[in-house]
């Protein structure tokens, strides 16, 4: 076998042979693969063994790794080494590991694609981002509260409050019953000393502090304390403390001060699981012992998937493919800048803290069917002394029984056993959003978004039971019900636990179903998402980008990056290419081609969409939600909007226009609009110097007239 063997120069890229005493004859009883791999120097007769890797030599003699030989690509007609984009990502400082191959996902659009592992100083990256997060969160809340119209009950202040399927805000009478229910479920905690952390306008706090000796609130924002200490007075409170204080922030709050501590519709908020543990053992201090910690609210990892999938068939047109459709769920879990976290998680506290002795994880009540009710949840943990064992009861399965409403009002109105317990009722609220999960991920079923309403109107037999029936159970029987999370409530199922009012008090409150998989304590990591992780990603691609645009031609910069924890690896220890995410998951594609801003306020746009959503390379026709964007950044984002265009943009115009192009032309507009009225008023202005003193003075005189006729009419 003839080949040209020679030594490059410095710098010079070439395959790597190694020959010497030590190398080996061939490969066992494989005459091909000895052949194909073992050689002899045409010029010295050394046997030599290609390795396969390709290398150069370095000024000081040593030879730097470049790859694999057979990684070679040809894109666009240029034929690329990928070792050679690898080694150059490793020389940045925060890169441990890069990985780059050529995706085809798409016919017909192969492009380059990064795969990088951060370097090992983690722990300081984390905290970077935590700050930066937090800091983000309360630039949004400070514009949210900053602008608020509230309605003609100050105390009921619900500016932030929006659907996240359409982005109008929800409806009051939806957040009125999610208000009461929530005020009723902590006033069954008896709170006489509470903390909130996180009180927002006050929606809390205004109802609950006048039944307390003491109420301390505290929050991020300092608009919205300063919009409560202006309704205090209206509401005659004299016995609230507000705090500007973070979250985590317990200085100068004594231990078991508080019988009660609030944390609610905040966790969402917090930049990750090892924050929400710092809070969790902070309110665990300055909780007395009997007292409790009300955390509500909370986002439903196991039901994240089911959530988003809803959402973006509800937006999707039509025409739009059950694959495509897939793919945006699979981009909105890898972009969600929110935290979602396991109920599993508020169990496995109990071993991580002593103090607590008992934890429950309930369902939202309200009759309302939206997004609070089906994919939301309320955990109580309790502070005691001493922790009780829960009481052994009976347990039925729902589903295996058959069991119904009535069959139900039939077993409670004949046996009236003391207390058990229902585990998998299926939940009412949520069987459309599991089913369409089903039919997402099935090749035979329905093909099109429009397919798929369809579906989801003919297939659903089974209607479940609502939980809000159940509890209105215990109108009519000598109950107590608790319904309560069950470990298959991905499944859309739930447990229920009955407690006779006979028994004596607080009896059944100790009844508690907690799944034994449950009980075994994982990872914090594993109990919820990573938003810092989608932030780390989103900030690090851009910098790798330039990074490489200073080291490489432009064809060898790869068209996307993604950060992962660790590269797949194969049986060998060998890095498995194979099992590299594919590229829909990195971000967006265009739905046609991408077209780049052209004039300088388009510039503008795009820039300041790339440091709100952490995304590089935006086009035009990219969608701000597709991206990442969510209500909160939404709201972000249109307020850097109005501060350099100048425009009184509504936060609307988003939703209803959410690509580039569109929110550019909606900008234009008003910009126009309102540079209109601005000539209008020059013009008066002028008008108004060109007159005399006295005709100004007459001018007035029949306007005062005027405006008094009107109110008399």
């Amino acid at each position: 076998m003839n080949e040209r063997i020679e030594e490059n120069p410095i710098w010079v890229a070439g395959q790597l042979y190694i020959g010497g005493a030590g190398l080996a004859r061939g490969y066992w009883r494989d005459e091909e693969k000895t052949r194909n791999s073992f050689i002899e120097h045409p010029q010295t007769g050394e046997r030599l063994y290609r390795t396969g890797d390709m290398g150069r030599y370095l000024p000081d003699g040593n030879i730097e790794f470049l790859g694999r030989a057979d990684f070679q690509v040809k894109i666009r007609g240029y034929r690329i080494e990928l070792g050679e984009i690898e080694a150059a990502l490793v020389q940045h400082g925060t890169v441990r590991e890069a990985v780059v191959v050529a995706r085809e996902d798409t016919p017909g659009d192969k492009r380059l694609v990064a795969y990088v592992v951060q370097n090992s100083d983690k722990q300081a990256q984390a905290d970077q981002l935590e700050a930066e997060q937090t800091l983000q969160w309360q630039m949004v809340f400070d514009e949210t509260y900053g602008r608020t119209s509230p309605n003609s009950d100050p105390s009921f202040n619900i500016s932030g409050w929006n659907n996240s399927y359409t982005g109008e805000p929800i409806p009051e009478e939806e957040m009125r019953e999610w208000l009461d229910r929530t005020i009723e479920r902590i006033l069954s905690l008896h709170p006489r000393r509470v903390l909130e952390i996180g009180c927002g306008t006050g929606l809390l706090l205004f109802r609950l502090a006048p039944e307390c000796e003491r109420y301390c609130g505290t929050d991020l924002s300092q608009q919205a304390l300063r919009y409560i200490r202006q309704v205090m007075p209206q509401r005659e409170l004299k016995k609230v403390e507000l705090l500007h204080k973070a979250a985590d922030d317990f200085e100068g709050l004594d231990a078991e001060s508080f019988d009660t501590v609030i944390i609610n519709s905040v966790i969402q908020y917090l930049p990750s699981v090892d924050y929400l543990l710092r809070v969790l053992e902070g309110a665990v201090k300055v909780v007395k012992p009997g007292g409790s910690i009300f955390v509500g609210d909370v986002r439903s990892l196991p039901l994240l998937k089911a959530f988003y999938a809803s959402i973006q068939l509800h937006q999707a047109p039509p025409s739009l493919t059950r694959v495509e459709l897939m793919q945006r769920v699979q981009r909105q879990l890898v972009e969600e800048k929110e935290l979602v976290v396991d109920p599993a998680f508020f169990v496995a506290l109990k071993k991580h803290l002593p103090k607590i002795s008992e934890v429950r994880i309930h369902l939202k009540r309200g009759s309302y069917h939206n997004e609070l009710t089906r994919f939301r949840y309320d955990a109580i943990i309790k502070a005691e002394a001493q922790a009780h064992s829960p009481d052994e009861i009976e347990w039925i399965d729902w589903t295996e029984q058959g069991l119904t409403l009535g069959s139900l009002r039939q077993l409670l109105a004949e046996g009236q056993p003391e207390s058990f317990g229902d585990a998998r009722a299926p939940n009412a609220r949520l069987l459309k959003e599991i089913h369409l999960l089903d039919l997402l991920e099935s090749d035979s079923g329905p093909q099109t978004a429009g397919d798929l309403w369809k579906a989801l109107d003919d297939g659903l037999q089974n209607n479940g039971v609502d939980p809000e029936k159940l509890w209105s159970l215990s109108e009519d029987f000598p109950y107590l019900i608790d319904v309560n999370w069950s470990s298959s409530g991905a499944d859309g199922f739930f447990d229920l636990v009955f407690g006779h009012k006979t028994a004596r008090a607080g009896h059944h409150r100790r009844v508690a179903h907690i799944p034994e998989e449950a009980t075994i304590v994982r990872p914090w990591s594993e109990y919820s998402n990573d938003p810092l992780k989608a932030i780390a990603g989103h900030k690090l691609a851009p910098q790798l980008r330039r990074y490489l645009q200073e080291k490489l031609p432009d064809y060898m910069v790869p068209s996307a990056f993604m950060i992962l924890d660790a590269l797949p690896l194969t049986s060998n220890g060998k890095v498995d290419r194979q099992a590299l995410p594919a590229l829909d998951q990195l971000r967006p594609e265009l739905e046609g081609k991408f077209v780049a801003a052209s004039t300088e306020a388009e510039k503008m746009l795009t820039d300041i969409c790339s440091q709100v959503l952490g995304v590089d390379g935006i086009g035009m026709h990219d969608n701000f939600f597709e991206l990442g964007g969510n209500s909160l950044l939404a709201t972000q984002l249109i307020s850097r909007l109005r501060e350099a265009f100048q425009v009184d943009l509504p936060l609307r115009s988003l939703f209803e226009s959410p690509t580039i192009a569109s929110l550019a032309g909606i900008i234009e507009v008003s910009r126009h609009t309102e540079q209109g009225e601005l000539e209008k008023v020059a013009r008066m202005l002028k008008k108004l110097e060109e007159l005399s003193e006295g005709e100004v003075e007459t001018m007035l005189a029949e306007r005062t007239k005027a405006i008094a006729r009107g109110r008399n009419e």
